[in-house]
């Protein structure tokens, strides 16, 4: 009789069946992922061997691809998804050749940290954004020319760009890119290249002061706030200095790592973090430490936003959130090293900054950017200054109404910012 159609053929003796160039990594990672599920999905060490697993995977298919990812492979293999222990989306039944993508011209940064003493191995990452991290002392931006391609949502992606910071091994730009300070060098080589292009698109030198080595604190500890405005956070303590074996949580979601250095790590808090009272959790060399901070939010509004020459209106600042933060946590102390104490001491001249002991408070300035168009009711030098003590805070929030007055005619702009002028707190031991 006829064999059932669906029958696979007999294989030719001696022949072997053609297999994925794919496969061994992705077997790889489900077995590690099975492992790290069967532990209860809270091991570091696990955790550690799925997202390495997971990477190899993704560094496979990306090659297999040219760099151009179905839309389930890309969102499987996006570098902020590399700890999710996601079950890998079915293939395409065929791959399509692709005509070559179309690159943009587009201005990038190389983000790493400024505190770098010789033999330190340290982190950076790659931004799209770099005027975002712009006068931050911790950290300094090198910012770059580099054709990219635009990804399946329409946007400029890393995907096949790499970062050479002067091993002579490209690192992928969608990842974390780590190096050592050379011990008697006084610059980092920066090179950025494709892998589909042999010659390297973009060079720089980035000075490095020669420092001696300096210890890391012998615990950690992180400010009692964190103000939600897409700025970096930080944790000091004893670290590695490589940020791809650093994991952060907050409110039980990963956490963006920026950069790492053998005595603090900086991240970004997870788009969406409610304002009030979380739970930061670090794993760090197999060890976990977790700290309770309160995250607040800066709301700015205004009643009308575009007045004729010689109307007013009214606006309202308020600083949301405080509720989460203890009495225990109103100590003064010096902001983290991510606040540039010039620019307080410019803004704020009158300003003094709280004593270890003393009690603390937040420093709430808001500035007029629109000078030439209208004035802030109260304030000095185009600023008003505002100090945040406990006894200020009234349902957990603090708010301040003002007046803006028009000198002509349009639009206006007006910036808040919030410091924390808070003893840190110190983590406690978790798993």
């Amino acid at each position: 009789p006829a064999e059932p159609k669906t029958s696979r053929p007999p294989e030719t003796p001696g022949t072997t069946p053609v297999r994925d160039v794919c496969q061994d990594a992705k077997d790889a990672y489900e077995q590690a992922r099975a492992k790290y599920l069967d532990g209860g999905g809270n091991n570091p060490g696990l955790e550690l061997t799925m997202v390495s697993a997971k990477k190899a995977y993704c560094e496979c298919l990306r090659k297999k691809y040219g760099n151009k990812l179905p839309p389930d492979l890309d969102a499987f293999c996006n570098p902020k998804q590399l700890k999710m222990p996601s079950r890998p989306p079915a293939e395409p039944t065929t791959v399509q050749p692709s005509a070559p993508a179309k690159k943009t011209s587009i201005l990038i940064g190389v983000v790493l940290p400024t505190g770098c003493h010789s033999g330190d191995t340290v982190t950076g990452t790659v931004v799209l954004n770099p005027k975002d991290y712009e006068g931050i002392p911790a950290l300094r931006v090198v910012e770059l020319q580099v054709p990219l391609e635009n990804g399946a949502d329409g946007k400029p992606t890393l995907h096949g760009v790499t970062i050479d910071l002067g091993s002579g091994h490209g690192q992928p730009a969608d990842g974390p890119i780590t190096c050592t300070i050379p011990k008697d060098g006084s610059k980092i080589s920066v090179t950025v290249g494709r892998t589909d292009t042999p010659q390297p698109i973009a060079r720089t030198d980035v000075p490095v002061i020669p420092q001696p080595p300096a210890a890391s604190a012998p615990h950690y500890e992180t400010p009692p706030v964190c103000v939600n405005n897409g700025r970096p956070q930080v944790i000091h303590g004893p670290f590695s200095g490589n940020g791809s074996t650093t994991n952060i949580e907050v409110g039980g979601r990963p956490a963006l790592v920026i950069a790492e250095t053998p005595r603090e790590v900086y991240y970004s808090l997870p788009g969406g973090t409610a304002a009030g009272d979380n739970t930061v959790v670090l794993h760090e060399s197999g060890k976990g430490t977790s700290f309770h901070v309160c995250v607040v939010n800066l709301g700015m509004s205004a009643d009308r936003l575009n007045l004729l020459r010689g109307e007013s209106t009214n606006f309202t600042t308020t600083v949301s959130g405080l509720d989460g933060l203890p009495s225990s946590a109103w100590l003064g102390g010096t902001p983290s090293d991510l606040v540039d104490l010039e620019w307080i001491r410019r803004v704020a001249p009158g300003f003094q900054m709280p004593r270890a002991g003393q009690p603390g408070v937040l420093l709430l300035t808001i500035e007029n950017r629109s000078p030439d168009t209208i004035t802030l009711g109260k304030a000095k030098g185009e600023v008003i200054v505002l100090t945040i003590d406990r006894g200020a805070v009234k349902n957990g929030a603090y708010e301040f109404r003002g007046t803006i007055q028009s000198k002509k005619s349009g639009g206006f702009n007006i910036r808040g910012t919030v410091v924390p002028f808070l003893a840190p707190v110190e983590g406690t031991p978790s798993r």
